[in-house]
């Protein structure tokens, strides 16, 4: 059984403070801050999280350099009063969503909220940010900050001490009677359990299957279907990849162009606020199967998501 979805920075700075008094094992502020204290340099890094101050190993090997033997002073030369060297202000970074982050350099987190824009937004994904906010939704997510493992390990071995409870009592469980699956399963019928498990998505191994389809009463069809949602299923593709520790295979089909759908989309009042089980998304979902059984192949799809051509009012269609 498949289930059907209808859809229409942070500043980095480094820099060396050779004034200030530091020792190891200081706390610190920012990690990657580097400080010089009696000619020793310390690092600040990110330990039992919490950040503090660490020698450098350069430093130790600086340390180490024999002094140079005292030369005759020569004659001391007419002296010029030097130009002063512009100062040079670091350029402000915003976060790489293209290459990957150790988890050693630290988490990078501009996330402030469902309904807060993000500041460097730009192209499509940018339209369908300010679409979603010109209809007084929240905007979502649309990014994903990828990082790989570091070599920085915990320290301190996990004990069975009172202080660590079992798994069972830290998970947050779904209520038994409700039709979401936001939390943990445990508390559900073992017949809901077992599908559950067995079918959830999103999941790091689906199978997506577009439905792409045009109305009488929506936007007429220009681009292809995948060219036209491209961003947007690249994001489902990266977020599989990106977000299972285990091997991840997620499959999305498209389409080559959009198909004709014999009926108005608006006369099934479709709102995207409404549960899969409503009288006019089941009604939808029959007349359009009618439509485009004939024309998709739907074997071992776990997930149906229709689209429309760019341009439709979204209120006609969400």
């Amino acid at each position: 059984m498949a289930t059907l979805i209808i859809t229409g920075s942070l500043l980095s700075l480094s820099g060396i403070d050779s004034m200030a008094t530091v020792k190891a094992g200081a706390t610190c502020k920012k990690v990657g801050l580097i400080k010089k204290s009696s000619g020793v340099s310390y690092k600040c890094v990110k330990a039992k999280n919490k950040l503090i101050w660490k020698k450098s190993t350069s430093s130790a090997q600086s340390s180490q350099t024999p002094s140079p033997a005292p030369s005759p002073a020569p004659s001391p030369a007419p002296s010029q009063t030097p130009s002063p060297a512009p100062s040079q202000t670091p350029s402000p970074t915003y976060r790489d969503w293209v290459g990957t982050r150790s988890t050693d350099s630290g988490y990078l987190n501009d996330y402030q909220g469902w309904a807060a824009p993000e500041r460097d937004l730009s192209g499509k994904l940018k339209d369908i940010e300010s679409a979603m906010l010109a209809t007084g939704r929240e905007s979502g997510i649309y990014r994903m900050a990828k990082y790989e493992l570091g070599v920085e390990r915990p320290k301190s071995s996990l004990t069975n001490s009172s202080t660590d409870l079992p798994i069972d009592q830290c998970q947050i469980s779904e209520p038994k009677n409700s039709r979401y699956t936001r939390g943990f399963p445990n508390l559900f019928e073992p017949g809901r359990r077992e599908y559950f498990n067995r079918n959830r998505i999103p999941g790091p191994k689906m199978v997506i299957q577009v439905i792409p389809i045009y109305a009488s009463d929506t936007a007429k069809p220009i681009g292809s279907p995948r060219g036209d949602y491209d961003v947007y299923l690249d994001f489902l593709e990266q977020w599989a990849k990106y977000s299972s520790d285990g091997e991840s295979n997620i499959q999305v089909r498209v389409p080559g162009e959009y198909l004709n759908f014999s009926k108005k989309v608006t006369d099934y009042a479709l709102v995207h606020t409404n549960p899969p089980e409503h009288p006019e998304h089941v009604r939808f979902v029959n007349d359009l199967l009618v439509d485009v059984d004939p024309k998709i192949d739907f074997a071992g799809a776990n997930l149906l998501i229709v689209i429309v051509p760019p341009g439709t009012p979204l209120v006609d269609f969400q």
